[in-house]
């Protein structure tokens, strides 16, 4: 190849390679802001056609030519005065922590406005200081809310109780009626219970009852979370719970012992168990448990 050639052959790739460098440098894309209200050019000519862009306005800067940049404003592709522009400042994402009894601040009064907000706490009680109110309202939200129950209000209650405006739903004392229950749980539908005392839950599913509510733990975890409940031990000894079926959230109470027919044979549970509400009556006696409905008011109190 003659020297020329050579020559010739090392120019047009050294062009290639710079063609591809200044492309890879366009598509780099940065965002950036209009200082003050300036002009979007259709080309790189002060007397070209122009739009308004106003100030603060964000710009993205695909290549940079002398004192032009060749950008684009929502969608609209154009040229701007380099001078104009300025490096956008990316907001700080605000860092939560989490809050918990003894805390004070500004964090903590913020989450007090919040929930008030949500009727969770009165608008007396946003004072800034975390304690046995703020802490009882966080728990309550998280029994409410499938979150860990501690009263502690981590980074991901905080996050959900923050991420809507909506109020607290109202737990209610339903009075027992077949009828009732039919519409909101009825047979085969899942439900969700809550232990008032620790907070643990468990999915459960209806298999009947006309006094009560004949339920099953609805898989082999949630039997687990049942036996963990009573120790260890199956028992008949009556536990408050929160039942959370068909959108509504209702005092109710459980006991642990397995018994009658057992529907399920993949949940490890060997029966089931009964599930009361305000007013409802044992199958066996027709009496009322009186252990059930005092928990049963626990439950409407501790809410209410």
């Amino acid at each position: 190849m003659k020297a020329w050639a050579k020559r010739t052959l090392i120019v047009l790739i050294l062009l290639a390679f710079a063609g591809l460098a200044h492309q890879s440098i366009a598509l780099a894309a940065s965002t950036y802001k209009a200082k003050n209200t300036c002009k979007l050019y259709s080309k790189i000519s002060s007397k070209a056609k122009t739009r308004k862009v106003t100030r603060g306005r964000s710009v993205v800067v695909y290549d940079v030519n002398g004192k032009w940049c060749k950008v684009s404003v929502s969608g609209v592709k154009g040229y701007m005065l380099k001078a104009s522009l300025t490096k956008a400042v990316k907001a700080k994402t605000p860092t939560i922590r989490t809050l918990r009894s003894g805390n004070s601040g500004s964090a903590v009064k913020k989450l007090q406005q919040q929930l008030a907000r949500r009727g969770m706490i009165s608008s007396k009680a946003v004072n800034g200081r975390y304690g046995s109110t703020t802490s009882k309202a966080i728990r309550q939200y998280q029994m409410m809310s499938g979150l860990s129950v501690s009263g502690v209000a981590t980074t991901a209650t905080i996050k959900k109780i923050f991420a809507s405006n909506g109020r607290r739903p109202k737990v209610t004392r339903t009075r027992w009626s077949d009828y009732t229950a039919s519409k909101f749980c009825p047979d085969g539908a899942l439900a969700t219970i809550v232990d008032l005392n620790t907070g643990a839950r468990l999915r459960v599913r209806r298999v009947g009852g006309h006094n009560h509510l004949d339920v099953e733990p609805a898989y082999a975890s949630d039997t687990a979370v049942l036996k963990r409940l009573y120790g260890g031990e199956w028992s008949w000894d009556s536990r408050a719970v929160l039942l959370i079926a068909g959108g509504r959230y209702i005092a109710g109470a459980i006991n642990g012992m397995p018994h009658g027919i057992e529907i399920s044979r993949t949940n490890n549970f060997d029966g089931q168990i009964c599930l009361h509400l305000y007013g409802s009556t044992t199958h066996g006696s027709g009496d009322s448990n009186s252990a059930h409905q005092s928990n049963i008011r626990r439950v409407y109190n501790y809410f209410n």
